[in-house]
């Protein structure tokens, strides 16, 4: 995370508690079962957003575990439960004409998918190894890039920056999710 990333978050009132502690990313890891990418561990252990719309990692209630654990599910769910709206992409090959094994094999693609961690509202990072991590905005099976990185995100979401102004052609591309944009 950088300085000017830190500035924006206090300027714009976001609550900032201090940052995740090794013991807690470890409890992370055990209710969760994820690691952060390292750019969003690096963020986190600087700094925990808890204002509104940002997920609270370091509370581990009952409740708050579940619709964290939701928010994790919920895009896939979303997919699977709207694959009529799934757009077929070239790149899986020749589309089904059977509508119940297209279906199916997007459901498949879905579940195979890398998991998605909640950043703020409906902006994700995925989970895995890349060389970049993007953050992206998921609706439904609308979904788009709305950073290059934690830093260009947060310029994004509550900076000075516009998302059309990425140029996503230079952007990490993330197995199945880049493929429905």
């Amino acid at each position: 995370m950088n300085n000017l990333t830190l500035e924006l978050l206090k300027h714009k009132n976001i609550v900032l508690e201090d940052g995740l502690s090794d013991e807690e990313f470890k409890h992370i890891k055990s209710i969760y079962n994820i690691e952060f990418p390292t750019p969003l561990k690096d963020f986190y252990e600087n700094i925990l957003p808890v204002s509104k719309g940002f997920y609270n990692w370091r509370d581990f209630n009952e409740k708050n575990v579940e619709f964290i654990k939701k928010c994790m599910e919920f895009p896939i769910k979303n997919i699977c439960n709207m694959t009529n709206e799934v757009d077929w992409c070239d790149e899986w090959g020749i589309e089904p004409e059977d509508e119940k094994v297209r279906d199916e094999e997007i459901k498949n693609k879905a579940l195979n998918a890398p998991k998605l961690i909640p950043i703020y509202s409906h902006r994700y990072m995925p989970l895995g190894k890349f060389d970049g991590y993007p953050i992206l905005s998921i609706c439904g099976v609308d979904i788009i890039y709305y950073g290059k990185d934690i830093d260009d995100y947060m310029r994004i979401e509550f900076g000075d920056k516009k998302q059309y102004e990425l140029d996503c052609k230079f952007i990490q591309k993330i197995p199945f999710w880049t493929d429905l944009m």
